[in-house]
């Protein structure tokens, strides 16, 4: 890349993926990503990046234009379930600026491989058509699904497109399925062997993000894939940079971040003008170890598929995480019975809810304050929602294992 020219930019993408599950975190034994793992090693690591929605399609809606869920109104995977009180999942409007049309705008090749269940925030982007490539040896414990063929695809028709020479500046993004057939296959999963060839300096002048969309369960809390929970097997997420003018060894950031950084900061980081209002803050400074100071991050929760709806919030504070649901709660006048605290000093996994802890109410007020103050800034119409939850969804004991009858996306159906 010649000096003063744009630099490239390369965002990869996994669904479905915790931190806890990424060998470079340090966090598991089990876990073997030695991909990942190899560009960790080339860049930075940021310890606490938080997702806007443990879901893809208001997540992704979410960093591709930087807003939360009740800005894009994307709220949930599926279209709106006729109800007076279930509102609309809508798509991206469409004069709401995006991150691939502003890199466009800037004389950026925007182009997409893979996974896009965006709401229409990829804008801006050429879209590559999906497809399907399946694997020509599969190993009988850890059978394959379209999520898995649907990266094959992706990754080759990727590798015919870097073929072909990069253009400079790019802005290209690789998103891929997996690890998402865990929703099809719960147990251990071996994914791919790696999203991009990074041998022989291919990519050395271009800045690179691997990131996903949200986490997964992972059996925590007798929970599996992801639904309305904000523990921190869904909500704290891989993001990884590497590429010029990042320091190179493996370096860990730990200021408390989101995805909606993701916008802001490739902007900065590309020397392009970000839109002004966006309530996420750039990444960019970091990268230089300058200081910056964040109070705290949050996060929304309203539906998977529009037929049980339970509103919640999460606040995640330097050292405490802080949940509201209206469900159990009077809303904004009382909102005790909905609130769970955690005190993530002493209680990495989230075991002991400290809401009702005498011992901890000045931290509970300071934190529901919090939530108020954040709902008030940013004109989230959190305590307007309505909960709606049918009882057939709460027949069986709690706990996945106990699940009967079809799942959500199924009972349209009936």
């Amino acid at each position: 890349m010649a000096q003063n020219a744009k630099p490239n930019v390369l965002v990869i993408i996994s669904d479905h993926l915790s931190t806890r599950a990424v060998g470079a975190y340090d966090e598991s034994s089990w876990a073997d990503t030695p991909h990942i793992d190899r560009i960790a090693k080339r860049g930075v690591r940021f310890d606490n990046m938080y997702t806007s929605c443990p879901l893809c399609a208001p997540a992704r809606a979410s960093f591709w234009t930087g807003r939360y869920p009740h800005d894009t109104g994307v709220l949930a995977n599926g279209k709106k379930v006729e109800h007076a009180d279930i509102l609309p999942n809508r798509d991206v409007p469409e004069d709401m600026p995006t991150l691939g049309a502003t890199f466009k705008e800037a004389g950026y090749q925007t182009i997409h491989f893979g996974k896009c269940h965006d709401s229409g925030a990829l804008r801006g982007f050429d879209i590559v058509p999906d497809g399907q490539i399946k694997s020509e040896q599969v190993p009988a414990a850890y059978p394959e699904n379209s999520d898995t063929w649907k990266d094959n695809w992706a990754m080759q028709r990727f590798a015919e497109w870097a073929a072909g020479g990069f253009p400079e500046p790019f802005c290209c993004v690789v998103d891929l399925q997996n690890p998402h057939n865990i929703c099809g296959w719960i147990g251990e999963h071996s994914s791919l062997d790696g999203p991009v060839g990074e041998e022989g300096g291919v990519l050395d002048d271009t800045f690179v993000v691997l990131m996903a969309d949200h986490g997964d369960g992972m059996g925590s809390h007798q929970t599996a894939t992801k639904q309305v929970a904000f523990y921190e097997e869904t909500m704290r997420v891989p993001f990884i940079v590497a590429g010029p003018g990042v320091k190179k060894g493996g370096q860990r950031i730990n200021t408390l971040t989101s995805l909606l950084d993701l916008f802001p900061g490739l902007c900065e980081y590309a020397g392009i003008a970000a839109p002004e209002d966006l309530p996420g803050k750039s990444f960019a400074p970091l990268l230089k170890a300058e200081e910056t100071t964040r109070e705290f991050v949050a996060a929304e929760w309203y539906s998977e598929w529009g037929y049980t709806v339970s509103p919640g919030r999460m606040i995640r504070s330097k050292d405490f995480k802080y949940v509201s649901y209206l469900e159990g709660s009077g809303g904004v006048d009382d909102p005790t019975g909905g609130e769970q605290l955690y005190d993530l000093r002493q209680d990495r996994f989230e075991v002991i809810n400290l809401a009702t802890d005498p011992t901890y109410r000045a931290v509970l007020l300071e934190h529901r304050a919090m939530l108020q103050r954040h709902v008030r800034e940013q004109n989230d119409p959190f305590y307007a929602q309505k909960v709606v939850v049918d009882k057939k969804w709460r027949s069986h004991a709690w706990g996945y294992r106990h699940h009967e009858g079809p799942p959500a996306p199924m009972a349209g159906e009936e």
